[in-house]
């Protein structure tokens, strides 16, 4: 709806493309907005349920049916795929409302189809960092498939927020009450990711290969600049400093902090179960 209302009377050839509509590409007005709900999205689902079952005592009755294990592990597979649905289901619906609403034109927001530029941006010889990968994530799938590209990346921002719902129920195996605070990780991680992704922007070297840089005697030596944001790596057109090493990084101490989360909240719940 907001989009209909933005394009309402202007000439067909200089709509963007129907792909280009979706809200979930970071190209698009509302993701700004977006990122800061995003956190309150991963939460509501089921993130806040081992606090309820604690406050309401049915958290006892559960693991005296189904153990302390089968209880914790159960509690992290629905909050995956709750945290995981509240994402899927409406981002996906609203990439079919773009479709059948608007035209294919082939014209993208970064710039018009066939335009000076428009290869440059897509393979990165127009990028003035030095990055690891210049060219956007999965280019050959999104010239070949772009409905596909679109799809695989509501998957992936699915997914992560699958994980951030784990990593705050997780969390809150730890602290045991204070459902509020539950709001407030996610929120300052996200944020601090942004302030280091700007300082890696500010102080990173030039692209040695983009020609903006040579014909504006722009170039400077300096580090890569790397994308500390995880959202960046999950939506279309992201941050093209994405960088395979942080990810990876980034992905084990993710497992490792729920493993011992989890390790933690059943020891101490079958302590309790036996009165130590």
């Amino acid at each position: 709806m907001y989009e209909v209302g933005e394009q309402a009377g202007k000439d067909l050839v200089s709509y963007w493309d129907a792909s280009q509509f979706y809200c979930g590409s970071s190209l698009h007005p509302l993701w700004y907005y977006f990122t800061f709900l995003f956190p309150i999205l991963v939460v509501l689902p089921y993130a806040t349920s081992y606090l309820t079952e604690r406050a309401n005592g049915s958290s006892i009755l559960l693991i005296s049916k189904m153990g302390v294990k089968q209880y914790f592990l159960s509690k992290i597979v629905v909050c995956f795929i709750g945290s995981f649905l509240i994402i899927m289901i409406p981002f996906l619906i609203n990439y079919i409302f773009c479709q059948v609403t608007f035209p294919h034109t082939n014209n993208a927001m970064f710039a018009y189809y066939g335009v000076e530029g428009y290869d440059g941006i897509l393979t990165g010889t127009y990028y003035g960092l030095r990055v690891q990968n210049i060219e956007i994530p999965f280019l050959k799938l999104y010239l070949n498939h772009p409905t596909l590209y679109y799809i695989l990346y509501i998957f992936l921002l699915s997914l992560l927020s699958g994980i951030f719902g784990v990593i705050i129920l997780c969390f809150s195996l730890l602290i045991r009450k204070g459902k509020i605070f539950l709001f407030l990780p996610l929120f300052l991680l996200l944020r601090g990711m942004n302030v280091l992704t700007r300082y890696s922007e500010m102080h990173a070297g030039s692209n040695p290969l983009s020609p903006l840089t040579i014909e504006s005697a722009m170039y400077k030596e300096g580090p890569e600049y790397i994308c500390y944001n995880l959202l960046e790596y999950v939506v279309p057109f992201g941050e093209r400093g994405q960088n395979t090493i942080y990810l990876s990084i980034a992905i084990v101490v993710i497992v490792v902090f729920c493993v011992i989360c989890t390790i933690f909240a059943i020891k101490k719940e079958m302590h309790h179960l036996q009165g130590e």
